[in-house]
């Protein structure tokens, strides 16, 4: 397989046609038609358009199709990356703390409002049976019982 050949092997994997290339590479038409080597000028080209084939694929054919990318621009867009997300998680930490204040504030209103009422009913003490409740009592409260049958006389 020579080099053309194998660009015609990318152009497929990335869903390219012949046309697109040209476009993409300032190529002129036909030149994957074209008997011979390639210029550097086109391998230049070729390597601006398209930064993630590798050019020992493309002259031996023995090296993956695709390059590798560098490690610190991989590093720098995941650094990137995760510094967004890391803002964004904290925005919405704060959200949710804020909203977690709010409504710690009105639960307060609340029971002070029950309070009051009670006071102004004359109630003296209320027995909160729910509160006293451990998660075991809901527990077996919600168990289905076993249903005894009565025996035929």
């Amino acid at each position: 397989m020579d080099i053309r050949e194998r660009i015609l092997v990318f152009l497929e994997f990335k869903r390219l046609n012949r046309n697109q290339f040209y476009k993409m590479t300032g190529l002129s038409n036909g030149y994957l038609d074209k008997k011979g080597g390639i210029s550097s000028d086109a391998f230049e080209k070729i390597r601006t358009a398209f930064p993630e084939l590798s050019l020992d694929w493309l002259v031996s054919g023995k090296a993956p199709m695709l390059r590798l990318p560098d490690r610190p621009e991989t590093g720098g867009r995941i650094a990137a990356e995760l510094l967004q997300s890391s803002t964004k998680l904290t925005d919405l930490l704060r959200s949710i703390n804020d909203q977690l204040a709010q409504l710690s504030t009105e639960m307060n209103n609340f029971e002070a409002d029950i309070r009051s009422f009670r006071q102004a009913v004359g109630v003296r003490q209320y027995d909160d049976t729910f509160s006293k409740l451990t998660s075991d009592d809901v527990l077996a409260a919600e168990k289905p019982q076993p249903r005894l049958r009565k025996k035929k006389k």
